[in-house]
């Protein structure tokens, strides 16, 4: 309750603390450096076979 009530008496002192603290996260906000698309490697996956004698055709649908 003490607490609430130091805004309440000191109205400009609660408008100026407001008010700091919004200016104070603006510049913060601008300053962050936020990457929207990290560098992630992707795995990759490669599969090869052999079957000699057989045809592209063959591969790829058996």
């Amino acid at each position: 309750m003490r607490f609430a009530d130091v805004f309440i008496r000191r109205p400009v002192f609660a408008t100026m603390l407001v008010g700091s603290l919004v200016v104070l996260g603006l510049f913060s906000y601008r300053s962050l450096g936020l990457d929207l698309f990290p560098n992630v490697d992707f795995p990759i996956v490669t599969v090869t076979t052999t079957l000699k004698g057989a045809s592209v055709e063959e591969m790829e649908t058996g």
